[in-house]
């Protein structure tokens, strides 16, 4: 089978994205396709890749195509594909048009790829994008598939054939508000990679502190969690890593620098070195406002580590897993003092109530594995070509 992955995230400057949750998921699953008899291209719009790199591989060392995302059209194609663009837009509910003229620039790589690769699917990874408008402007159609991984609503839904939810509660909530047909919708739990799916697990009594791994914004709640550490001394026997970088980063260190918080940024790391630092943790706290399902609290808990998070999240991955996996927090709470009377409501708890880092990990890594996502990808593809 021939597989046209659109990934999120692929860095033009570094290609590679060192942290990412959604970005790793995509690598991997394209990646196990690749090693699984498949021919897998990567097309990694919106990165402006002119001159795609060569010997690009995957995070076990797997080779894969990365095909460019932008070519220069004929005079006779430039206005083709600008009426194209155009009418696809205007078919579409709220159109975006947010890469400008970069996009009649795609739309010429984009057919350029589908003609020279020959794909029996198209998958696109990112839930927002204006790539549905570039796929409408296409002549000829070929399966169009959309993993929907965050919690805001996809745009262009309509466009798509089949869609992926990686949670219960995403395609629940997306069916209902999209009308989106529920028998074109799969739901097939995001993988780890497999350096949070393999090694020894950490007892209690090796572990310290806190961690946060995630993007630092204010959707997803560092600077929250910060202010639950300024509010509580209780919290600050339990020292912070923040894993992670985003536009709230300087609001973020000047917050815990002015009042000497016990906290260490660390960046954005590659997967073995966040390994070790969720490995290290007595929890994980994410204070998101909503997620699709984060990837981060699957990593956490692949390594034993108890999270503190996304409710829904929470309570479905403790149905999945048959075991208490931490302690849900409501984001309806947004106060500093609420969050912090959570974690250490959580972190008092005797560890009678609390499955051992081990069997967390174990039965994690059983349900959140590449293997398992892989083979239901498969199957999915095979569905969408049969009918």
């Amino acid at each position: 089978m021939r597989v046209l992955q659109i990934h999120p995230l692929l860095r033009g400057d570094l290609v590679y994205p060192l942290a990412g949750g959604k970005s790793r998921v995509s690598l991997a699953l394209s990646e196990y396709l690749a090693l699984h008899g498949h021919t897998v291209g990567l097309f990694p719009y919106p990165e402006r890749l002119f001159r795609p790199p060569r010997g690009f591989r995957g995070p076990s060392g797997g080779e894969l195509e990365v095909l460019s995302t932008a070519t220069l059209p004929s005079r006779m194609e430039i206005v083709r594909d600008l009426l194209a663009l155009m009418r696809a837009r205007l078919a579409s509910h709220g159109p975006r048009g947010q890469n400008g003229g970069f996009d009649l620039l795609a739309l010429a790589a984009l057919e350029e790829a589908i003609k020279e690769f020959r794909p029996a699917i198209v998958h696109c990874h990112h839930t927002v994008s204006d790539f549905p408008y570039l796929f409408r402007s296409l002549r000829g159609r070929m399966p169009l598939v959309l993993t929907h991984h965050s919690y805001q609503a996809a745009v262009g839904v309509e466009v798509y054939d089949w869609i992926i939810f990686v949670s219960r509660a995403l395609q629940e909530k997306v069916v209902r508000s999209s009308h989106f047909p529920l028998e074109r919708t799969r739901v097939i739990y995001s993988p780890v990679s497999s350096e949070f799916a393999t090694g020894e697990v950490n007892s209690r009594n090796q572990r310290h502190g806190i961690v946060f791994s995630g993007a630092l914004s204010s959707w997803k709640g560092l600077y929250l969690l910060l202010q639950a550490y300024r509010l509580e001394p209780a919290l600050w026997g339990f020292p912070l890593t923040v894993c992670g970088t985003g536009e709230s980063e300087e609001a973020c260190r000047d917050l815990a620098h002015r009042y000497n918080l016990p906290v260490t940024f660390c960046g954005r790391l590659p997967s073995d070195q966040l390994r070790i630092k969720l490995g290290e943790a007595v929890a994980l706290v994410n204070p998101s406002q909503g997620e699709g399902f984060s990837v981060a609290l699957l990593e956490a808990v692949c390594c034993g580590t108890p999270v503190v998070g996304w409710p829904l999240q929470l309570e479905e991955m403790q149905e999945l897993m048959g075991m208490p996996v931490g302690a849900a927090y409501d984001p309806a709470n947004r106060t500093p003092q609420d969050l912090a009377a959570s974690i250490l409501q959580f972190l008092g708890q005797t560890q009678g109530e609390q499955p051992s880092p081990q069997s967390l990990a174990d039965r994690a890594r059983n349900i959140f594995s590449l293997s398992r996502a892989g083979q239901a990808l498969v199957q999915l593809y095979q569905d969408a070509l049969s009918a």
